[in-house]
């Protein structure tokens, strides 16, 4: 048997496409890059932003003709974009054969049994590569006003601790040098009495050669705990992803973030004095319903003055049933297109 997989959108959705393929691998089938080769195709869709689900939709439309050539194809469609419209793919796209929702906790390889009926692991597949990820929570309970993630991934569920643990082990004992730990907001991870820094100090106490880094953190729930913590870390790689996403508090809490700008830039400070080597990342917004000139100049200014190693920056777009969706989207396309490449433009060499 031959698969491919396709994923669109985040780190999510390409951990859970490395879960499929580990199993798949185990039980003897072979991975193609050309999808046209393969008897099974697995399609990681995301609807967290328009551009991502644009994109899925037209690859998923254009796999017709790939599933009538043979009898034997199987289509696997999971990720943001089922949990959101589910009975609209079914109608549109009938030869898609099987649907899973993002908002379902997925283990894959349990999944993939019952998909494959008999089938079993021969042997655990040699990894590709020497970083993994490692999930650490499904959905979100957070509800900023413009993210869709809560409503098509659900409300926040934590794995136990024992059980993260117990696979950061087992990738290590396989050779894996990093791990990545994985979840919508892994700062408000907690397991019965376990938080989010108890968890990085267990992780840093594993024995073996390895680093470790995190994300996506929400700056509301970088407490002091955590902070302190990071300072004492041996194996964390000072990797740290802070989505900031505007340098104005009055978009700031129409996006009900739960945070101002110079609390944010607080954090930042106290987090650099414990650890001076962190690479420090975020995430922009820009065209946010009722962003005027003087907002995006904060959002400019916030640049400059937190120094970002890097960050990422998106133009705002509607995503129902988000809050923000039910708000006049009065900024022109042209203008967020416009403030978009300023963003971009004001990157300094090696920030890409």
């Amino acid at each position: 048997m031959k698969y491919a997989i396709r994923s669109y959108g985040c780190q999510m959705n390409f951990a859970e496409a490395e879960e499929i393929r580990q199993y798949l691998q185990s039980v003897g089938a072979k991975e193609t890059d050309n999808y046209q080769l393969a008897d099974w195709l697995f399609v990681l869709t995301c609807t967290v932003r328009q551009h991502a689900e644009d994109r899925a939709w037209g690859f998923l439309k254009s796999l017709r003709s790939w599933k009538q050539e043979k009898n034997n194809r199987c289509l696997v469609v999971g990720g943001c974009l089922v949990s959101q419209s589910a009975h609209l793919i079914k109608s549109r796209l009938p030869y898609i054969d099987i649907l899973v929702p993002a908002s379902e906790n997925i283990v894959w390889a349990d999944r993939l049994k019952k998909i494959l009926l008999n089938s079993s692991p021969i042997c655990p597949p040699p990894l590709k590569s020497t970083h993994q990820s490692v999930i650490i929570s499904y959905g979100c309970s957070n509800f900023c006003s413009y993210c869709i993630v809560p409503f098509v991934r659900g409300p926040e569920r934590c794995r136990p601790a024992g059980e993260i643990l117990s696979q950061i082990q087992k990738l290590l004992q396989s050779g894996v040098k990093k791990i990545t730990l994985l979840g919508q907001n892994v700062n408000s991870y907690f397991d019965n009495s376990l938080d989010f820094a108890d968890l990085l100090k267990k992780i840093d106490n594993l024995s073996g050669d390895f680093t470790f880094t995190f994300l996506t953190s929400h700056p509301r729930d970088m407490n002091e705990k955590i902070i302190s913590t990071l300072a004492g870390l041996k194996k964390w790689s000072g990797e740290l992803h802070l989505p900031l996403q505007s340098g104005s508090d009055r978009i700031l809490k129409l996006m009900n973030r739960g945070y101002t700008y110079q609390q944010y830039c607080s954090i930042v400070r106290a987090i650099r004095r414990q650890r001076p080597d962190i690479c420090l990342s975020t995430d922009l917004i820009v065209g946010f319903p009722g962003e005027t000139e003087e907002d995006f100049c904060q959002t400019k200014k916030a640049i400059s003055e937190l120094n970002f190693q890097h960050f990422y920056a998106f133009k705002y777009s509607p995503r129902p049933p988000a809050r923000s969706a039910s708000l006049t989207d009065d900024v022109p396309d042209k203008i967020k297109e416009e403030r978009l490449a300023e963003v971009l433009q004001s990157q300094r060499p090696g920030q890409q």
